[in-house]
Order: C-alpha cells, then structure tokens, then sequence
C-alpha cells in the first residue's frame, strides 16, 4: 500500500494533546525538516553525516516505526522522538519490542513535560504494534537523564553496555520500559520510595568526600553510588578519572544481576548551589 492510499484522517492523529501542545506523528515534509534541524541544534551536530534524515522518518511511519513531535499553538516544533520495532531472540519466545532512538526537545521547552508527552504517545504507538515495552540507551553519567528515565518515566536499566556505539565516551545503559500506564506509574513510585530510603542512610557517609568524587555502598538489600552531576563532571578536570570509576561501579552491579532502579540528586539544588556538592546518587537492587 502507498501513502497515497492511506486515508490520512483515521491513520495520522493528533496523537495526544494538552496545555497548548501537541503530540503528533511527523507526517509531512516541512515537520520532518523541522525535526532534523532541532536535532541537530540539542545536539550540537554541525555536519550533516551526524543528522537525521527526513527521508528516514517518513521511512519509520510507514514500517512500523514511530517519528513523533511536539507542537505549540503556533505550530513550533519544542521537540520530537523517533523509534522502530524490534525482536528480542534471546529467549525461547522471540518477543516484540520498540526501541527508541532518540529523544530531542528544544533548550526553552525543557521543564514543561514534553519529553514525558512525546514518551507516551510512542508507547501508544508501539502497543499498537503488538509491543509491550520499550528500550532505549543513555548516557549513565547525565544524571538528569537517569532521573528522568528511571523515576519520572519509571523505566528500569537493564543493561549496560560500554562503547556502545563503538567510540570513546560512548557507554550507555539501555531501559527497559512497561507500557502498561498504571505499571509504569508504580515502578515510578517505587523509584523514588527506594531514593527516600537511601539517601537518610548514607548522607554522613559520604558527607566529607570531594565534592567529585565517586563513593559506592551498601544500604540494606540496596546498592548505592554517588557521582558527580552534569555540571561538574563536564566542567572538572577529574572528568576522565570520575567517569572511569563510575564505569567500573556501574558494569560491576549490572554484572552481579542488579538494575538500576533509581537516580536523583544527593543535595537539594539550593545547599548543591552554596557548598559545591553537586552530587547525584543512582539505586541498584533487584526488582
């Protein structure tokens, strides 16, 4: 079947709205072009060869894929995401995922939940196809990413993969997301109980450490370790150093049969800003 036989009406939505934006698939030149360049604007990428390329999200909307952006009333794009399905054969059933490659919202759209909007409507779009959960990879040193995916979304890291794709600087953990809402909401909650947990236990612990480094424990059944948050571990000269120690922690729990269930700042941003301790804390444990 061609586009052209698509009755656009019933199979291109508005996928989901609320408060002046607009979720909907990117299905028109002009929308797939808005998209490339906001990508290339988050991302900072100034050459083409490290793009996305409008041809390839029209190629996902008709192969069961998902090309998603939001919209403002103006018509402005503030963000997009994109994604295919996928086949897991590890087991002894093959089993239909949807992996989501990236995610980009606009620098002055950030804090106004379209990363989460943009989330959900491509979970209804790959429960549609027959999925029942979806993965993606991040980078396990941004912390405000891990917050994000493991306690507002209420995704679960799985797997960690270093050099993931084949460059330095490129480790990642890859998620593992039910679709179901009301699953999601409660690994969620149970996100940041485990966080409420840890955090009391541990803060005298790591309470006269530089403020870059790196501390790993125990606290209860949970495994715990502190690392310095974005700002600091970009801007420090002890970047290398605390990403490789964070490396080795990391890889060492998921080897033991851990996922990473949690992450969130160890301070309040308020007492980060006064002393310096910029620090953020992931949670392992079993699920």
């Amino acid at each position: 079947m061609i586009a052209t036989d698509i009755p656009p009406a019933t199979v291109r939505p508005t996928v989901r709205a609320t408060a002046g934006i607009s979720i909907v698939n990117l299905d028109t030149p002009r929308q797939q072009e808005q998209a490339a360049d906001l990508y290339r604007t988050v991302f900072g990428y100034a050459d083409g060869a490290t793009g996305v390329s409008p041809k390839l999200l029209r190629g996902l909307l008709e192969n069961s894929g998902s090309a998603l952006g939001a919209f403002d009333s103006d018509g402005r794009i503030l963000g997009f995401c994109y994604g295919f399905s996928a086949v897991d054969n590890s087991g002894q059933q093959a089993v239909i995922y949807h992996y989501s490659q990236a995610t980009a919202i606009a620098a002055d759209a950030q804090g106004r939940g379209v990363g989460r909007l943009l989330k959900r409507a491509q979970a209804d779009v790959a429960l549609r196809q027959g999925a029942a959960t979806m993965r993606w990879a991040y980078d396990p040193y941004l912390a405000r990413n891990a917050h994000f995916n493991l306690n507002t979304l209420g995704a679960r890291g799985r797997w960690f993969v270093p050099d993931f794709y084949r460059e330095p600087d490129s480790d990642r953990i890859v998620v593992e997301w039910e679709l179901d809402e009301a699953h999601a909401a409660a690994r969620s909650a149970d996100a940041g109980r485990r966080l409420r947990a840890v955090i009391p236990q541990i803060e005298d612990v790591v309470a006269h450490d530089a403020p870059y480094a790196v501390h790993n424990g125990q606290a209860g059944d949970e495994r715990w370790v502190v690392f310095p948050s974005t700002s600091n571990a970009h801007h420090h000269t002890g970047k290398a150093s605390a990403r490789e120690a964070l490396r080795s922690i990391v890889a060492g729990y998921f080897a033991s049969g851990l996922v990473a269930v949690s992450c969130g700042r160890l301070h309040s941003a308020a007492r980060a800003q006064s002393d310096g301790d910029d620090r953020s804390i992931y949670i392992f444990g079993k699920d």
